[in-house]
């Protein structure tokens, strides 16, 4: 039975970790790191590294994991038929699917991802051990994932920024005219001149002739601050 508690332990606790880091990891969003290296918060750096080098932590992650749910799985499965007889076969491996699936994965994962910010420190020591710890196997894949990675990593693209604006405003975060300011200067680039021009008809000008006492007197001077004078 202590086998059978030990391998058990291996395959869910081991695994309900790892699910965590995973969860954290991917979670995090540049800005966060960017914002925790400018107030030179304690980890930043270890953080930086963990998420720059993400191909290396997940592999790490994913490595643990795998030897977790292996051998976990295995010996979980090995013992339990010993203790209780094959006739239980079926309903020991429904069963510890069922605990590896909610425990080791939905349950750990929802976790991290809700509650990333307060784990993300934490996690990143704890990934920078487990690159370390399984480094021969992270090299290994490492030069597998090269051949199938991007040259393009842009970090947030244009479009990203425009909802994230949309999405703040919605959440509270930011006023509908902060919003609306961050979707236009982003919008500037493909904005023509003759998009934001005023209509010659509409413009209120004074012809140089016009005294400031007069101009000051009427009532559309009130409403601008700079008015085009022209001649003839």
């Amino acid at each position: 039975m202590t086998l059978l508690i030990t391998y058990l332990v291996i395959a869910i606790g081991v695994s309900f970790l790892c699910s965590i880091l995973e969860a954290v990891l991917l979670s995090i969003s540049p800005a966060f790191v960017a914002q925790k290296l400018a107030a030179k918060a304690r980890g930043a750096e270890t953080l930086a590294k963990v998420k720059n080098k993400l191909d290396q932590s997940i592999s790490s992650i994913l490595i643990l994991n795998t030897f977790a749910h292996t051998m976990g799985a295995a010996g979980v499965g090995a013992q339990a038929i010993r203790i209780f007889g094959e006739q239980k076969e079926t309903l020991i491996a429904f069963l510890l699917t069922l605990a590896i699936l909610y425990f080791s994965e939905i349950i750990p994962k929802t976790l991290g991802a809700n509650y990333w910010r307060v784990l993300a420190i934490p996690s990143s020591y704890v990934i920078a051990f487990l690159v370390k710890l399984v480094y021969p196997l992270v090299w290994l894949s490492s030069l597998l994932t090269r051949l199938f990675s991007s040259k393009d990593k842009d970090i947030v693209t244009r479009e990203e920024l425009l909802m994230v604006a949309e999405l703040s405003h919605k959440g509270g975060t930011l006023d509908k005219q902060e919003s609306q300011l961050l979707e236009n200067i982003l919008q500037l680039r493909n904005t023509k001149t003759e998009d934001i021009l005023t209509p010659r008809s509409v413009v209120h000008a004074l012809a140089k002739e016009v005294t400031i006492s007069s101009a000051i007197n009427s009532e559309k001077t009130a409403n601008f601050t700079r008015i085009p004078v022209f001649d003839g």
